[in-house]
C-alpha cells in the first residue's frame, strides 16, 4: 500500500497519515465511479463467534460485477428492516449518492 503511494512508512504517525490519504482517495475513487449511476446496494448478513456481523456492498447496476465493500458493521442491535434502513442511508450519504440513482437493495434474511 506504501508503495502505491510513492513512500515507504517507518513510523505509527506516517503510516496512519499515509493511510487516512489512501482511505480518502479510495472514498473519491467510488464517489466517482458511482457518480449519477443507477445503483444497487447489498447487505449480507453473517454470524461470526456469536456475532451478528453486517457487510454492506454497493455496485453499478450497469456493471455489477465490481462492487464495493463500504462498510462491515457488528451490529449490536437486532438486524431488522430499521438497521438495514440506518445502514442504507449511512451508506447513500457518505458516497453521496442520490437517492433517486437507487435503484435494487439486496439482502439475504432481513427480517
Amino acid at each position: 500500500m506504501f508503495e502505491k503511494l510513492g513512500s515507504k512508512s517507518s513510523s505509527s504517525v506516517t503510516a496512519r497519515h499515509h493511510l487516512d490519504e489512501f482511505f480518502d482517495q479510495e472514498v473519491k475513487r467510488i464517489q466517482d465511479y458511482m457518480y449519477q449511476k443507477p445503483t444497487f446496494i447489498q447487505i449480507d448478513e453473517s454470524r461470526i463467534n456469536d456475532k451478528s456481523i453486517c457487510a454492506i456492498l454497493v455496485g453499478n447496476l450497469e456493471k455489477p460485477d465490481k462492487t464495493f465493500v463500504c462498510d462491515v458493521i457488528e451490529a449490536d442491535e437486532k438486524l431488522n428492516y430499521e438497521f438495514i434502513v440506518k445502514s442504507v442511508k449511512k451508506v447513500l450519504d457518505f458516497y453521496q449518492i442520490k437517492s433517486e440513482n437507487f435503484l435494487l437493495l439486496l439482502s439475504d434474511a432481513a427480517r
